[in-house]
């Protein structure tokens, strides 16, 4: 079923004794309205999973790196304080369900400093 719209109305009535004598009207066939897309919210992301792998990526380089002699059980010990400290605060970002751009963003700074402390301690005791 087409649904029409009067988009204009073009009306001329001469009115002789009462008597109504000419009507006309145009009418246009309508498309459907087209209705925005709902944007979700741009500051909530998905599950930070990519953040959580890094974690366990750096977690595994901290760990080869003390078996292999290259950095100490003291260094290993503060790699490893630093990523608690890192999931703690993504534990806290995702208790409501939703990781904003902001926390991932901080949380990301931190493990991109916490990768160059490992690099470097690897590097230096070689």
């Amino acid at each position: 079923m087409k649904k029409y719209i009067i988009l204009s109305l073009t009306a001329s009535a001469i009115m002789i004794g009462g008597n109504l004598v000419s009507y006309s009207a145009f009418a246009q066939e309508v498309s459907p309205a087209v209705v925005p897309e709902v944007v979700p919210e741009t500051d909530v992301t998905k599950p930070a999973v990519g953040i959580e792998k890094r974690i366990e990526n750096q977690q595994k380089r901290i760990d080869k790196a003390e078996e292999a002699g290259k950095i100490t059980d003291e260094q290993a010990a503060k790699g490893e304080k630093r990523l608690t400290h890192i999931e703690n605060k993504l534990e806290k970002a995702e208790s409501d369900g939703k990781v904003t751009k902001n926390e991932r963003k901080m949380l990301n700074k931190n493990l991109n400093k916490n990768s160059k402390i490992i690099h470097k301690q690897k590097k230096h005791n070689q």
